[in-house]
């Protein structure tokens, strides 16, 4: 009788133990981001993809000033994302785009400039920052 409750005791104390090793987390990948500008749309398009699939925030600032135009929390829910953002009312200069996770920050800087093509009325430039 004895050992039957110490048998059942030891697979009570084990168990939890086998259980939690059983649900081990997702290994995490950091989020790959492209950011690709449309000069003809006047736009920007920002692209993430993200396993497992975590929350990401996307802020838009001005680079001179740090004034934020845009900000957006994208819930964990598919794996890939995609943020267009309409860059119309924006005069030249120099933009900060940052996308961020729970572990690190990936940003571009976009620089709005007149183009020197006449069939678009702007040049968007996009330069990753390290």
């Amino acid at each position: 009788m004895k050992t039957i409750r110490i048998s059942m005791l030891l697979a009570f104390l084990s168990s939890p133990i086998f259980i939690f090793s059983n649900f081990k987390p997702q290994s995490y990948q950091p989020v790959q981001t492209s950011v690709q500008a449309d000069a003809a749309q006047n736009r920007l398009q920002i692209v993430a993809d993200r396993h497992p699939p975590v929350p990401l925030m996307i802020r838009f600032t001005d680079e001179s000033d740090g004034q934020l135009i845009h900000e957006q929390l994208v819930p964990a829910g598919s794996a890939t994302v995609q943020v267009n953002l309409n860059l119309n009312a924006l005069p030249a200069g120099h933009y900060r785009v940052e996308v961020s996770d729970h572990s690190r920050i990936q940003a571009s800087l976009i620089r709005l400039s007149p183009s020197v093509n006449p069939s678009l009325n702007r040049q968007i430039d996009v330069l990753p920052i390290d």
